[in-house]
Formats: structure tokens, sequence, C-alpha cells
């Protein structure tokens, strides 16, 4: 799975996602990724990488999954603030992406990774990852 990941990551590269940060295989075996949601090339690129993943469905998450990856990282921005930290609530996108961006602080300084510590497992979706069958 790991050659297929990178080959991904080339293909959607190499199809104008200039962007595109290799994925990850977490110690579950679920890929992680991060999609520069504002590149106009994503779509092709995904119609014509996604055959690389044998294991996966490339698919955007439906809206079902959204509003649970909406709800997800709401708790988690609810509970950084809970432990201190001034942390925006995330904003979902137009192309379905939550983003979450810890604002104006500084993601090294200790109050900040523990509470990120504290409060990470909010973000986790416990089943499959998202957009997979």
């Amino acid at each position: 799975m790991a050659d297929a990941v990178l080959a991904f990551g080339r293909c959607m590269r190499n199809h104008g996602v200039e962007g595109f940060v290799d994925p990850v295989i977490d110690a579950n075996g679920r890929m992680e990724m991060q999609v520069p949601p504002d590149d106009p090339d994503l779509p092709a690129a995904q119609a014509a990488c996604s055959s690389l993943l044998p294991n996966e469905e490339f698919r955007p998450p439906d809206q079902s999954e959204m509003a649970e990856l909406q709800q997800h990282a709401l708790d988690f921005a609810r509970c950084m603030r809970k432990h201190g930290i001034d942390f925006p609530d995330p904003v979902l996108d137009g192309n379905g992406m939550v983003r979450i961006d810890p604002g104006h602080n500084d993601i090294n300084a200790p109050d900040f990774k523990a509470a990120d510590q504290a409060c990470n497992h909010l973000l986790q979706t416990g089943g499959s990852p998202v957009g997979a069958p």
C-alpha cells in the first residue's frame, strides 16, 4: 500500500495539483492526506489517479460524513477553548473541506500542545477513514 500511496501522490502532482503532499498511512492502516481544496486541477487529478489506490475508493465525503466531520471539528475547537486556548471554530469551505485553523496561537507553545493532546481524540472518526467504503 505504501508504494501505491506514493504513486498516487506523484500522479496528483503530475496532473497539476502542485501543493499535493504525499499521503501517509497511520498506525491503524488508514490513509491520511491533506488536499489543497482550492486547486482547480483537483477533480480531474482525482479522477485520473484514484485507480492507483487499490484498497481505497477515493471519493469526497457525502453530506452525512461532512456533518460528522464538522461536528468533530467543532467539538475539538470547544475543547481547546475549555483548555484555555483562544481557538476559532472550524470552517466548512465550498469544496466540502473542514478547515481547522489554529488562529494566532503558537502551536509549539506548551499550553497549546497540552490542550491539543487532551482534545485531539475528538477529531478521530472512530471507523474507516472518511470517504472510504
